[in-house]
């Protein structure tokens, strides 16, 4: 048996772990890759109708995601920056336990208007954390919590009028099978936004500026 040969059933294991491991790093680098050009290029394309002066910076590596700001940007928006953050297909354990710990390749947006919303609310799953969150933070002041479509919840402080219910259903005819919060605050940042870039990208990005300004204005 040639010297470099690995010579007890051990050894052979032991190689072959590394060799699954190197190929599925390589394979999910491919993938993140792949995946993260795609992303971008969706992103891209709809980024004029936000105008203002746009700045593109990648995280880690291009396989990690890129974060995105926009200043000046058209009403109603002063200011935007937008991320998406990929998962680690590259280790294929972590990327096991990201995935069903519910994780997926995610979007985020925050966002300043160009005027102070007069009112807050908050889109968030029903179950979860996050509105166990949102309950403990409000304290003595209690969330009135409506129930929508995809398992969300409309959270506000005051009774919900109707025209904000109205607009919140028809942002979600769209959007609510990817959504992770959607938050309006009359503090900085105004826009607080999380998607799931589960095929997210078959609808135009622009699309989804125009939607996410009709939702928070007024």
């Amino acid at each position: 048996m040639p010297s470099w040969m690995p010579a007890t059933g051990a050894e052979r294991s032991l190689w072959i772990i590394i060799i699954v491991l190197a190929a599925g790093y390589l394979a999910g680098q491919w993938l993140n890759q792949r995946r993260s050009k795609r992303i971008a290029e969706w992103l891209r394309a709809g980024l004029g109708a936000l105008g203002g002066r746009i700045a593109w910076k990648w995280l880690r590596s291009m396989n990690a995601g890129a974060e995105v700001t926009v200043q000046e940007a058209r009403p109603p928006y002063r200011s935007l920056g937008i991320g998406y953050y990929l998962l680690t297909r590259e280790f294929a354990p972590l990327w096991l336990v990201e995935w069903l710990r519910g994780k997926r390749d995610l979007m985020s947006i925050r966002a300043d208007l160009r005027t102070q919303p007069v009112r807050e609310f908050d889109i968030v799953p029903l179950k979860g954390k996050l509105r166990k969150e949102l309950d403990s933070a409000a304290g003595q002041q209690a969330y009135q919590w409506h129930e929508l479509t995809d398992g969300l919840g409309l959270a506000t402080l005051v009774q919900p009028s109707q025209a904000l219910i109205q607009k919140v259903e028809r942002f979600l005819a769209t959007y609510g099978a990817y959504v992770e919060r959607v938050s309006l605050r009359r503090r900085a940042p105004h826009v607080v936004a999380f998607f799931r870039l589960s095929e997210m990208e078959n609808i135009k990005s622009e699309q989804l500026w125009r939607g996410l300004a009709e939702l928070v204005q007024g």
